[in-house]
C-alpha cells in the first residue's frame, strides 16, 4: 500500500521529520520535500538517501512540486516565513498567514483529498487558516498543538518526580504557547490520581506550576540557544503520522476545529482528540475543573483576539 508524505518547508523541522520517517517503522514508503530552495531539498534528500541502506527500506525521497500532492496521505506544513525567535508565536501570525494560504491554496488545487498536519507557528491560528482557504473537514486538519507542550511537561515531571516517563498520564490543552496549561484534574501518576500523588508526596500545586512555567518558556530557551526547535516538534509529527498510518485510534491532545466544544466555536486549539486513519475527532467529554475551565477560556480568548484583530481581515482579501 501506498504511504506518501509530502513535506512543504524543508528546514530544520521538515528535514528532522524526514530523518525520522526513515528511521522508523512508520510505514511511509514516498517522502517529497516541496520548498522554495530546490538547491538545498536535493542537498538533503541525497544526504536523506544516503541512510537508507542502514534501515534496509526502500523509500522514494526527493524534491517535488505541488503535483505530488495529488495522490499523498498526507501533507505536512512545517514552512516558516521567517521567525524572529526573539519573539512569540502570536507575533508573527500575520507573516505566516500569508505564507500557509498560498501554499494551501495550491495543495487543494491539485486535488488532494488527503490529510493536513500543520505545525508552522502559531500552530492554532495557522491550524485555522488552513480550515477556512482548504475548505476540508476539520478532521483532516489536525495542528501538532500542545502534543509538544505535553511532553516537555512529561519530561520535566518524571525528572522531579524520579519516576518512568510512561508513569505519567497527562494532558496540556489550550493554546500552543504562553496559554497553555496541564490538565491535573484529569491527570494520573502511577496510575493514581494526579492530585492525591501529588499530596501523598507532599507536593504542592505551587510547585507544579512553577515547574510548567519552564515548560511556557522551553521553546523559546531552545530556540535562542541553539537557533531552533526541531526535535521534540519533529517527534510529535511523527507520532501523529504514525498514529494515522496505523490507524491507532489513540487520544492525543491536538489542535483542531472546535463546533461548540468545550463551549467554544470557530477557533482551533488542542483538545483531547481520537487520532485514526480518517484523522482527528474531538473527545467531548474530558471534564475540566473551575481553575482548568478558567484557563482554557483565558487561552482561547488570546487565540481569538488575534483572530479577529489581524487573521480574519486578511482571510477576506
Amino acid at each position: 500500500m501506498k504511504n506518501k508524505v509530502v513535506i512543504v518547508g524543508a528546514g530544520n523541522v521538515g528535514t528532522s521529520l524526514a530523518f525520522k520517517l526513515i528511521d522508523t517503522n512508520s510505514c511511509v514508503n514516498e517522502i517529497i520535500f516541496i520548498d522554495i530552495n530546490n538547491s538545498k531539498v536535493q542537498w538533503e534528500c541525497m544526504d536523506l538517501n544516503h541512510c537508507l541502506p542502514y534501515v534496509n527500506k526502500k523509500i522514494t525521497i526527493k524534491s517535488g512540486s505541488y503535483d505530488d500532492c495529488k495522490d499523498a496521505n498526507i501533507v505536512v506544513l512545517t514552512a516558516d516565513a521567517g521567525e524572529n525567535i526573539i519573539k512569540s508565536r502570536l507575533e508573527v501570525a500575520q507573516i505566516n498567514t500569508n505564507l500557509v494560504k498560498e501554499i494551501v491554496t495550491n495543495v487543494v488545487k491539485t486535488g488532494f483529498n488527503g490529510i493536513f498536519v500543520v505545525a508552522t507557528n502559531p500552530v492554532d491560528i495557522i491550524t485555522y487558516v488552513v480550515n477556512k482557504v482548504s475548505g476540508f473537514p476539520r478532521n483532516k486538519i489536525i495542528g501538532t498543538g500542545t502534543l509538544l507542550d505535553t511532553v516537555r511537561f512529561k519530561y520535566l515531571l518524571a525528572d522531579k518526580l524520579n519516576v518512568p516517563y510512561d508513569a505519567i498520564d497527562v494532558m496540556v490543552l489550550g493554546e500552543h504557547g504562553d496559554s497553555s496549561f496541564p490538565v491535573i484534574s484529569n491527570g494520573k501518576i502511577k496510575n493514581e490520581n494526579m492530585a492525591s500523588y501529588f499530596f501523598k508526596h507532599h507536593i504542592s500545586l505551587q510547585e507544579i506550576d512553577t515547574l510548567y512555567e519552564d515548560v511556557r518558556k522551553a521553546g523559546i530557551q531552545v530556540a535562542s540557544l541553539k537557533g531552533n526547535t526541531s526535535f521534540a516538534i519533529s517527534m510529535s509529527i511523527l507520532k501523529i503520522i504514525q498514529t494515522i498510518s496505523k490507524d491507532e485510534k489513540m487520544v492525543l491532545p491536538l489542535s483542531v476545529f472546535l463546533q461548540n466544544e468545550y463551549g467554544e466555536n470557530n477557533i482551533c486549539v488542542s483538545v483531547p482528540c481520537t487520532l485514526n486513519a480518517l484523522g482527528a475527532e474531538v473527545v467531548k467529554d474530558m471534564k475540566l475543573n473551575t481553575k482548568e475551565q478558567e484557563a482554557f477560556s483565558y487561552s482561547t480568548k488570546t487565540i481569538t483576539n488575534v483572530l479577529i484583530s489581524k487573521i480574519n481581515p486578511m482571510l477576506k482579501k
